[in-house]
């Protein structure tokens, strides 16, 4: 059976997007050892070799597996090559491979010897022979699942992706040692003296955007856990130099923020903000209501009273829900995204918040 060589690219790009670490190297050498014949023999010997030459950890496989059945497997199944007319006068080559009538012949016997006569006939560029006791078609592997179903929690946007996006949340400072030429004070130092002794050195600049995340640790949020300990562990590996704290609340910011994920070691939600939110970032993370599906007037309430006392201690603040937007008509979550500046936890709503985060103008915010 020939098999195109593009039809292991959507398995490919697949990993790729699930921030499986690949490149077109590893690409092109599956290619090449399936054009070689290694690993060709059947359909799990194909699989196989794929898998070692792209996967590289036990999460990596996992995907790998999942992709390769739902892409690969039904498309190579379902595969017809296009056949080739025989030239006039040509004739089969004459085999003898057992003189013995099939009568003769056990099952096992049988099925070993199809393998053999398959292994025997001369493999070209893009031939991939399967086990025979497989169907070749959808119809002989059975019927086709209806719909995709995905057991295991994945974010919409990968890790390395979220990272990339928070790497643009930058507050250039210059601190540490003096260590790179100020060109601009040693040409001000030859002017006055006439000569120079020693160059004049400063600090270099450095990204120090410091952070304050207030996290939403009610019940209605424990369902978007793998999102948001994604997201949390995205801006860890951003590169921020600057202090980034966590705080947590149940529902809205009220009096009191806990220290602690267990929501323990609370303290007074104002000398909070003193501390750590003054003139910084602060990003909020909570469904603000839209889990519940209804709309609560004591919590929009609460979350404006609490916008008006941030407004106090800074400007740069921003809103991500774990929920699409669509998901918040009809809800808190739709009149508190007039109150400040709302976005999905997805790859255009992040952009839009490190925007915010960063001082770009925005329509909403308490003052809006």
């Amino acid at each position: 059976m020939r098999i195109e060589e593009g039809i292991l690219y959507p398995l490919f790009d697949h990993l790729r997007r699930s921030d499986v670490p690949l490149g077109v190297g590893d690409y092109l050498l599956a290619l090449e050892l399936l054009r070689e014949g290694y690993g060709v023999e059947n359909l799990e010997q194909i699989k196989q070799t794929c898998r070692l030459v792209w996967t590289k950890s036990h999460a990596d496989q996992a995907i790998f597996d999942q992709a390769f059945e739902q892409l690969i497997r039904p498309a190579i199944l379902a595969y017809r090559p296009r056949r080739t007319t025989k030239p006039s006068g040509a004739t089969e080559p004459q085999v003898d491979h057992d003189t013995r009538p099939a009568s003769h012949l056990t099952e096992g016997t049988q099925s070993n010897l199809a393998v053999n006569r398959s292994s025997q006939e001369p493999l070209q560029m893009g031939t991939l022979p399967l086990n025979p006791r497989r169907g070749s078609s959808i119809a002989e592997s059975g019927p086709e699942p209806y719909g995709i179903y995905q057991f295991t929690p994945r974010p919409s946007i990968g890790l390395r992706e979220m990272a990339g996006i928070w790497r643009h949340l930058r507050e250039m400072r210059r601190e540490g040692r003096l260590v790179e030429l100020d060109v601009d004070a040693t040409i001000q130092e030859i002017s006055r003296n006439g000569f120079v002794l020693a160059p004049k050195l400063r600090a270099r600049r450095r990204n120090q955007v410091q952070m304050l995340i207030l996290l939403d640790r009610s019940p209605t949020m424990t369902a978007f856990s793998p999102l948001v300990n994604t997201l949390l562990d995205s801006i860890r590996r951003s590169g921020l130099l600057g202090e980034t704290s966590i705080c947590y609340f149940r529902n809205s910011p009220r009096q009191y923020l806990s220290l602690h994920p267990g929501m323990v070691d609370h303290q007074p939600i104002e000398a909070v903000l003193a501390e750590k939110a003054t003139g910084r970032s602060v990003l909020i993370i909570s469904d603000a209501g839209a889990g519940q599906g209804a709309y609560r007037k004591s919590l929009v309430e609460e979350v404006s009273r609490f916008l008006w006392t941030l407004h106090d201690y800074t400007y740069l603040s921003a809103w991500l829900n774990p929920l699409p937007q669509d998901r918040w008509q009809s809800t808190s979550a739709e009149e508190i995204a007039q109150l400040v500046p709302m976005f999905p936890i997805e790859r255009d709503g992040l952009v839009d918040a490190v925007n915010v985060l960063r001082g770009q103008p925005h329509k909403g915010g308490p003052h809006g």
